[in-house]
């Protein structure tokens, strides 16, 4: 008897890099990754010292109060750098796991406006492609002309054989 096999289902994109990703989520994915990974240094360099103390130290020709005390700092010392080593160790694999989740949810690169040309029985309108299905094609027509920039873009939906003919891309309207 073989083991089940999990399929990822196919509108999860798995991303191999952080290149794919849209400019802000790429930083963020950076930092957060570069940050649990400087904190997960920092808690292995205060484990370290913890346990082993501070190198070239020593304590010569101590009496009973002086080893008393001495022990008492160390003591102080080695429960301060756990402190540390515990919370740089909670907030480097929570900032490395972050970066990483964040790459999965993040969306995908932005892709430039798909312009295209519509034929309808009557003229040609030209604009940025929205949505093309069986039932016909949605564009935003930008106003042409002299007054380009002070009218409002319009949504038209323009169904197959009434309205529109065929669909084609353009450079630029």
């Amino acid at each position: 008897m073989t083991p089940a096999r999990r399929y990822l289902p196919e509108e999860l994109e798995v991303r191999e890099n952080v290149a794919e990703l849209p400019g802000g989520y790429r930083a963020a994915v950076v930092v957060l990754v570069a940050a649990g990974l400087v904190l997960l240094l920092v808690a292995a360099f205060f484990a370290v010292s913890a346990a082993h103390g501070r190198p070239g130290e020593e304590l010569k020709y101590a009496h009973a109060a002086k080893l008393l005390g001495w022990e008492e700092g160390e003591r102080d010392r080695i429960a301060s750098r756990i402190r540390v080593t515990r919370w740089a160790t909670v907030l480097g694999v929570a900032a490395t796991a972050s970066g990483i989740l964040l790459t999965w949810v993040s969306p995908g690169p932005d892709e430039p406006a798909r312009t295209v040309q519509v034929h309808t029985r009557g003229q040609t309108l030209c604009g940025e492609l929205l949505a093309v299905d069986g039932s016909g094609v949605t564009v935003k027509i930008k106003p042409a002309g002299p007054g380009e920039g002070k009218g409002a873009a319009t949504i038209r939906h323009l169904t197959w054989q009434h309205d529109a003919v065929s669909v084609a891309p353009a450079d630029t309207c």
